[in-house]
C-alpha cells in the first residue's frame, strides 16, 4: 500500500499547506476547531494500513493520500516531536474516523480542523493538558528511578550490618551454603570491597543518590580503607590472572604511585540507564584515576547485593577463586545474567490489568505468527494480526536492543502479552482495535532527536568511514546523555561510532577540543605542542575539567614546562587521536579523543 501511495503522497501534502496558508488563511497561525464526528461523511471511508516503524507525518501522508482527505500533524516549530514520534499501524478496513481516533488515543494528542464545510483539513497536535500529563509521567519515572536507587542503597546498608553482626564461625557455618555471604565475608575479591562500602558515610551515599560524584585523594583516607582498595584491586589482578594465564590481561605489574590516587565514587553514568539495558541492582561505580599504571584494573561496580546481577557475579568469582575453569564459569554467568536482565526489562503487567478484557472471545483465538526477521517494535512484530484475528494494531515504535518475542503461537492474549514484554510496552484492547505504548514512553519522547539529525550523523559516518574528530566534538557539545542513547538505540549503524561519548572523560576531552581554535589547535598538533597557561580562560576550564578525572589540579598542570599535545597515532587522516598533557617533573596524562578507525578532524566539518 505505501508504495501505490508514495508516488502521489508528496503532491498531496504540498497542496494541503497551500490550502492551509493561501491568502486570508489563518491555518497556519492557529489549529482551527474541536473535530465534530458525525458531520463529515468523508471520515467513514476505510482504509487499509500497513506501515511499520514510521513518523506520524510519513503515516499521515500514507492515509490522507489512501482516503483522501488532508490528515496532518502540527506545522509549529514546537510541535515537531508530534510530527516525528515512530508509530506503526496495521489495520484492514478501518474508517478514518476510527483511525483518527486512535492515533489520538495513543499518542494522547488532539485532532482539530480548519477549512470550509466538507472540505476540512484535519490537523494533530499536543494540547496544554496532554503535555502537562507528559511532564508528570517524566517525574513520575524519575521518582521511581530514585526510589529504586534508595532501595538499593538501604538493601545494602542493611546486608553490611547484618554481616557485622555476625560472629565468625556464624559467618563460617553460613557460607557453607550462601555464596554471596562468602563473597562478602571469605573472597580475596568480595571482603576487602565490602569492608570498603561498608566504611562509605551517609553523606557521600547521598551526594551519589542525588547524582554528584564525590572525590577524595587516596592518600587522605584512612589506612584501613587505604588497604581495602590496594586488596581489591589485587585480588581483581589475581582474577584475571586465572582467567589469562599468559598474563597479557593483567599487564604488567608496574608499581602503582598511590600518592597521585584519586578514589572516584561515581553515580551510574547519565544516558546509560535510559537503554533499559542496564542490570537492575546498579547503584554506582568505585574508581581510581590519577596514574596511567593502574591499567583497566581500576572500576568496581557498587550493587544491590539482593540483585541477580550481584548474586551472580558473586557466585562467579568465589567459584573461580576456589579453582573452577574461569571460562566455563563467566560463561555461564553471562548467559544467567542476560536472561535475569531480559526477564527484568520485560517485567510483568500490573496485576489484574485487563482482566475484562481478557474474557473477550477475540483474544481467546488461537493464531501463529511468522517473524521472518526480528521485529524492531512491537508493532511490527503484530503486523499479521489484522489478518490472523481481524485485530488491527495501533502501536508506538520505540526499538528496544535485544527485545526477544518468545511467544509468536497460541492464544492472541498470550501472544500480545509476550510481545509488550519484550517491547517494555503495554497493551490495550478497545473494539476491534489494540492499542500499544511504551512503560518508558515519557523519557523516549524527552530524549528524542529530529530524523534530520540522526541521518546526517549515519550519512556522515558512511560517506567518510566513520565520524570525525570535529564531529564527535560538535555532537558532544550538542546532545544530552539520554539523547546519545537514544540515537545509538533508533539508528544500531551509529552505535559503533557513538559509543565513545558514553564514556564522561572522554566526552569531557571532546568538549575541551570543541573549544580550539586553528591558532591554539595547530599549536597543539606541533611537536612540541602548547604551554597550557596560554589557554585562554574558557579552554583552561575545559582543560582543567579534563584533568579533575586524573586527580590533577590546576598548581600542577598551569606551570612552568607544563605542555599539552594532540597526538595521532596510524595512518594521516584515519588514525587515534589522544591529548595528552605533561607536567614537571615527570608527570603525564593521556586521555583518547576516539577510538581505533576513526578519522582525522577536518577543522569545522561539523560546525
Amino acid at each position: 500500500m505505501a508504495t501505490r501511495c508514495g508516488i502521489r503522497a508528496g503532491v498531496f501534502a504540498v497542496a494541503a499547506a497551500v490550502l492551509l496558508c493561501r491568502p486570508g488563511g489563518d491555518a497556519c497561525a492557529q489549529r482551527g476547531t474541536a473535530v465534530s464526528w458525525t458531520d463529515d461523511p468523508r471520515l467513514e471511508r476505510r482504509i487499509t494500513l500497513s506501515e511499520s516503524r514510521v513518523t506520524l507525518e510519513e503515516l499521515l501522508r500514507t492515509a490522507s493520500e489512501e482516503a483522501q482527505i488532508f490528515l496532518i500533524p502540527s506545522s509549529e516549530r514546537r510541535f515537531w516531536k508530534v510530527r516525528e514520534v515512530p508509530v506503526s499501524v496495521h489495520a484492514r478496513e478501518v474508517t478514518v474516523r476510527e483511525f483518527m481516533q486512535q492515533i489520538a488515543a495513543l499518542l494522547d494528542f488532539t485532532w482539530s480542523r480548519a477549512g470550509e464545510p466538507g472540505r476540512w483539513t484535519y490537523t494533530i497536535w499536543q494540547g496544554a493538558n496532554a503535555r502537562d500529563r507528559e511532564a508528570r509521567a517524566l517525574r513520575a519515572k524519575e521518582e521511581e528511578r530514585l526510589a529504586k536507587l534508595r532501595g538499593g542503597w538501604d538493601a545494602l546498608a542493611d546486608s553490611l550490618s547484618e554481616l557485622r553482626k555476625m560472629s565468625p564461625s556464624e559467618i563460617d557455618r553460613a557460607a557453607e551454603t550462601d555464596l554471596l555471604l562468602r563473597f562478602a565475608a571469605r573472597d580475596p575479591i568480595g571482603r576487602p570491597y565490602t569492608e570498603f562500602l561498608g566504611a562509605i558515610g551517609p553523606a557521600v551515599v547521598q551526594s551519589i543518590m542525588s547524582g554528584q560524584e564525590y572525590r577524595v585523594p587516596f592518600d587522605r583516607l584512612p589506612p584501613a580503607q587505604q588497604q581495602n582498595l590496594q586488596d581489591l584491586r589485587s585480588g581483581v589482578r589475581q582474577l584475571v590472572q586465572r582467567m589469562d594465564p599468559s598474563g597479557r590481561a593483567a599487564e604488567d605489574d608496574a608499581e602503582v604511585d598511590w600518592s597521585r590516587v584519586t578514589v572516584r565514587i561515581s553515580p551510574v553514568p547519565e544516558g546509560v540507564a535510559h537503554s533499559g539495558m542496564v542490570p537492575g541492582g546498579f547503584l554506582g561505580i568505585i574508581e581510581l584515576t590519577g596514574d596511567r599504571r593502574l591499567g583497566n584494573m581500576s572500576g568496581f561496580p557498587i550493587l544491590d547485593p539482593t540483585s541477580d546481577v550481584a548474586r551472580l557475579l558473586a557466585r562467579a568469582v568465589v567459584r573461580v577463586n576456589a579453582g573452577e575453569d574461569a571460562r566455563s564459569v563467566f560463561e555461564e554467568m553471562g548467559r544467567e545474567m542476560g536472561e535475569a536482565m531480559r526477564q527484568a526489562a520485560e517485567g510483568r503487567r500490573e496485576e489484574g490489568s485487563g482482566t475484562a478484557a481478557e474474557r473477550d472471545p477475540v483474544l481467546e483465538q488461537e493464531v501463529e505468527l511468522q517473524l521472518k526477521d526480528s521485529p524492531q517494535d512491537p508493532g511490527s512484530a503484530l503486523a499479521a494480526l489484522p489478518e490472523k484475528a481481524g485485530l488491527n494494531v495501533f502501536a508506538e515504535a520505540w526499538r528496544v536492543p535485544g527485545a526477544q518475542v518468545r511467544t509468536t503461537k497460541g492464544r492472541v492474549g498470550d501472544i500480545l502479552d509476550s510481545v509488550t514484554r519484550a517491547f517494555q510496552s503495554e497493551w490495550e484492547l478497545d473494539g476491534s482495535h489494540v492499542r500499544i505504548r511504551s512503560r518508558n514512553w515519557a523519557e523516549r519522547r524527552a530524549a528524542m532527536v529530529p530524523k534530520a539529525d540522526i541521518q546526517y550523523w549515519k550519512q556522515q559516518a558512511e560517506e567518510q568511514g566513520s565520524l570525525s574528530i570535529d564531529d564527535l566534538a560538535h555532537i558532544a557539545a550538542t546532545y544530552s546523555p539520554e539523547q546519545l542513547m537514544e540515537m545509538m538505540m533508533s539508528e544500531p549503524a551509529l552505535g559503533a561510532h557513538l559509543g565513545p561519548l558514553m564514556d564522561p572523560r572522554r566526552k569531557r576531552a571532546l568538549l575541551f577540543y570543541g573549544t580550539l581554535d586553528e591558532r591554539t589547535l595547530a599549536a597543539l598538533r606541533s611537536g612540541d605542542g602548547m604551554d597550557p597557561r596560554r589557554l585562554s580562560d574558557s579552554q583552561a576550564r575545559a582543560l582543567l575539567s579534563v584533568l579533575q578525572d586524573s586527580g590533577l589540579s590546576p598548581q600542577e598542570v598551569m606551570v612552568e614546562g607544563a605542555r599539552v599535545q594532540l597526538i595521532e597515532e596510524g595512518s594521516a587522516g584515519d588514525g587515534v587521536f589522544s591529548l595528552s598533557v605533561r607536567y614537571p617533573p615527570e608527570g603525564s596524562v593521556t586521555v583518547p579523543l576516539n577510538s581505533g578507525g576513526f578519522r582525522g578532524g577536518r577543522r569545522g566539518g561539523a560546525r
